[in-house]
């Protein structure tokens, strides 16, 4: 079953539109180096297939007029300007909303584990508070390090 493989039997069955596979296969002049680029030359294949390498030639029916398509373009650019700004604000929102997340669920749970132990709401308020107090003297002690 050799669903890709060409033979060369097949050279001659492989015609489109008229035009041979020599006709498509692309053509080195004598002399040309391999690293320099060079665009194809018209060839009956382009003829065959209506197209020169898929870009459009101006003047004929498939060649996009700027002017035709300039609001879609335009409102293609501000789409894809408002999906990249959309994009940077998930990213500023998620590096605030995880700490906050986690900040409060620490906090839950400590005032969870207080009542478990058998606080009161007075003690539960003061050892929040005393949390508090903890936590500014090691955010002012850190940025007194910077």
């Amino acid at each position: 079953m050799n669903l890709f493989i060409e033979t060369s039997r097949d050279g001659g069955e492989m015609a489109f539109a008229g035009a041979s596979r020599a006709d498509c296969a692309p053509s080195r002049p004598s002399g040309e180096s391999r690293g320099v680029f060079h665009p194809p030359a018209p060839s009956a294949c382009d003829d065959a297939c209506g197209t020169t390498g898929g870009l459009p030639v101006a003047g004929t029916a498939s060649a996009p007029s700027y002017q035709a398509y300039r609001d879609e373009i335009i409102h293609d650019q501000r789409r894809s300007r408002r999906h990249r700004w959309h994009g940077v604000l998930r990213i500023v929102a998620m590096l605030v909303a995880i700490p906050a997340v986690l900040a409060v669920a620490f906090v839950v749970s400590y005032v969870l584990t207080l009542i478990a132990g058998g606080a009161t709401p007075e003690e539960v308020m003061e050892l929040l508070r005393n949390l508090w107090s903890r936590l500014q003297g090691a955010a002012f002690h850190l940025l007194g390090m910077v």
